[in-house]
């Protein structure tokens, strides 16, 4: 190690890592290495959000190409696609401003100081799990946990090694032939085999044919380097606590996606509840760090009772990155005045203050001159005449920080009915789950347009063609978010927090003042995502094909729902009247 220049690092191939590369980074830091340099090997088409972040975090962010994978291999990892990545491990060789490295995977936490494998010799690794009961047979490298030392044309020569191992069948069909041993290693060896079959190739089996590595035991590194966390009790009452310098969380389901999921640990998975807990404590840590930069579009129409509601609710989330754009739809009251006043009592919120251009244009012409107007990194919608609820934005910027991938968060709410006095009459709290992450609800089943109960990444919207809304009509966003919905193709995420309370107050809500002619645009709103159909997948296709066929059921209800509302309306009036004075 000495006089050499040295490096952790890890391979970044889908911004959704991101949570387990800064956890990996942070628990490595906690050992109080010697050595510094932190490396990110990305590609083309890691998000700018995810790379500035590393780079905030100091480190060192390098862009190499992606691996193209040939689809005789792809083909054999179908039902494990993501190990298509795992080819991207050949750049780490390409690496050769360093002259040693130690590769580690963004799923593993480091307990222990492992500067001392910068000392062991090039392609060091681990036969992970060997040990446990079952796999006394197993001698493959894990790719998990590498040594290596970069040289000019090792990339390629890896590449070409890929190429010519897409028989990979026919490999395999040789090497049980030529196994000597018990009949019951052959059985068990014979059993790993088809299962390696059936999960297919991945870059360290290309590795261990290219470097003959089975049959170079200096280079088989101590179990304890790299213990897969389902076996890491097992380990620890074999080999002890101490021993274990590096835990490996495989599979697909990742600590950082349960970070808020009630966990039920049996008393025999001790040791791996612990490692569990001190790396979700670290990923949760640099998730509450981490502050997504925010624009909180309002519209606003004669909103002076309720404005200044609206923001003090987003003044006491003490959230510093956030900028909120208020946009005065031609007010013919003192809105406009009592927000330039309130934005000169408080000069350390960020607020612009924006006007519609030739007189009303509806809410979706003030949200649209708020889009074109917005710099933030993510946009959340807010009416003028509902509020922010507390430790709102730092909990949508904690699932931002888990999620870095994701385009759209939905955001639970309560609703909250007025009376005429505007006293509550009941309140109903909305939670985001499950059936807000599916596609299918989203795009098919989802009558309501509200975009305030969304968080959107503001280059949803502008990505290709401008998304907008429709301007001077009612239903306004009913087509603009089935369309950012069909233009991500990542998961949709639920944000675990009641955000916002969204007011209803009679003779104000879009169902309770319908007309004909409103009817008639609900029509047209559905045309228009029906016009969607021919720019979509087959799946979002099929989706909006079904909204169609439901759309006699929702004009249907939504026409009994504003009946309902109307004779509740009519009835509270009478009651006013009469009502003796006192």
């Amino acid at each position: 190690m000495q006089n050499k220049k040295c490096a952790y690092a890890t391979v970044l191939s889908t911004d959704s890592y991101l949570p387990g590369t800064l956890a990996l980074f942070e628990s490595i830091k906690r050992t109080k290495p010697m050595i510094n340099n932190f490396v990110v090997v990305v590609n083309e088409n890691i998000k700018k959000e995810t790379r500035d972040r590393l780079q905030e975090e100091g480190y060192i962010v390098i862009e190499k190409p992606k691996i193209e994978v040939p689809q005789e291999i792809k083909n054999k990892n179908r039902i494990l696609p993501y190990w298509n990545n795992t080819f991207d491990k050949f750049n780490l060789f390409d690496l050769t401003d360093f002259d040693k490295i130690v590769y580690l995977d963004s799923d593993i936490y480091v307990r222990k100081n492992i500067d001392e494998l910068f000392d062991k010799p090039n392609m060091s690794a681990v036969i992970a799990g060997k040990s446990y009961p079952g796999n006394e047979s197993w001698n493959e490298l894990n790719s998990g946990l590498m040594v290596i030392e970069p040289q000019k044309g090792l990339r390629e020569a890896l590449i070409n090694k890929m190429n010519s191992m897409v028989k990979r069948k026919r490999i395999l069909k040789n090497s049980v032939s030529h196994t000597k041993g018990s009949f019951f290693s052959k059985v068990n060896l014979l059993k790993s085999l088809i299962v390696k079959r059936f999960q297919g190739v991945g870059d360290q089996d290309v590795l261990e044919e290219f470097f003959n590595w089975k049959d170079k035991p200096e280079l088989h590194l101590d179990e304890g380097y790299n213990v897969f966390a389902n076996y890491s009790d097992y380990y620890a009452s074999k080999f002890g606590n101490d021993n274990l310098a590096c835990i490996h969380f495989i599979g697909r389901n990742k600590p950082w996606n349960c970070l808020d999921k009630r966990r039920t640990e049996k008393a025999s998975n001790k040791f791996q509840s612990q490692c569990f807990d001190e790396y979700i404590q670290i990923i949760s840590n640099q998730a509450e760090n981490f502050k997504a930069k925010f624009s909180l579009i309002i519209p606003m129409k004669n909103a002076e009772k309720y404005i200044n509601t609206a923001l003090e609710s987003i003044r006491e989330q003490e959230y510093k990155d956030v900028e909120i754009c208020i946009i005065d739809d031609n007010s013919s009251d003192s809105s406009k005045t009592l927000v330039q006043h309130y934005a000169n009592s408080h000069p350390d919120l960020n607020i612009k203050i924006l006007e519609t251009q030739e007189g009303h244009r509806g809410p979706g012409g003030a949200r649209n001159i708020g889009l074109n107007n917005a710099t933030g990194s993510y946009i959340v919608f807010l009416d003028s005449d509902d509020k922010m609820n507390q430790n709102a934005l730092n909990s949508i910027s904690k699932s931002i920080a888990l999620n870095p991938e994701t385009d759209i968060f939905t955001l639970g709410y309560q609703l909250t009915r007025l009376d005429q006095n505007d006293e509550p009459v009941s309140n109903l709290k909305l939670n985001a789950g499950k059936m807000q992450e599916s596609r299918f609800f989203q795009i098919g089943a989802n009558t309501a347009g509200s975009i305030w109960n969304l968080c959107i990444r503001k280059s949803l919207f502008d990505k290709d063609k401008k998304v907008r809304f429709k301007e001077n009509c009612k239903f306004e966003d009913l087509p603009t978010k089935v369309g950012l919905f069909t233009r991500t193709k990542r998961k949709i995420k639920s944000v675990p927090h009641i955000t916002h309370t969204q007011f209803s107050r009679p003779g104000s809500s879009i169902t309770g003042t319908l007309k004909l002619s409103d009817m008639r645009r609900l029509i047209d709103a559905n045309l228009e995502i029906a016009n969607l159909r021919p720019d979509v997948d087959l799946r979002d296709k099929m989706y909006i094909n079904v909204r169609m066929v439901m759309m006699p059921v929702v004009l249907g209800w939504l026409v009994q729902k504003c009946i309902h509302n109307k004779i509740d309306l009519a009835r509270m009036n009478r009651q006013e009247q009469y009502e003796p004075e006192i």
